[in-house]
């Protein structure tokens, strides 16, 4: 790793944690393929579906199941329309 037109060795176990407040940061690509990207953004129709999902689940925990069970479903029916659709082109 260069910094400051130095060569550097790093311990493999190294890791560099960077912190934007950016809401859409521009890396170059060389620098995108070598990092992970976590957006925090939170948003206030976001953190009412959490905290109505943890209400859900304490108060009617079937509710909450069958939803999981509702999405899985889903889930699985997208894949089955995107295998269906690449077969029939």
């Amino acid at each position: 790793m260069k910094f400051a037109g130095k060569d550097l060795t790093l311990d493999p176990n190294f890791y560099l944690f960077m912190q934007t407040k950016l809401s859409a940061p521009d890396y170059p690509p060389e620098i995108q393929a070598e990092m992970t990207l976590i957006n925090f953004t939170v948003t206030e129709s976001g953190l009412a579906d959490q905290l109505l999902d943890i209400v859900v689940k304490m108060e009617r925990p079937d509710l909450a199941s069958k939803k999981v069970q509702l999405i899985n479903n889903q889930n699985q029916y997208k894949i089955q329309l995107a295998d269906l659709e690449a077969d029939l082109l």
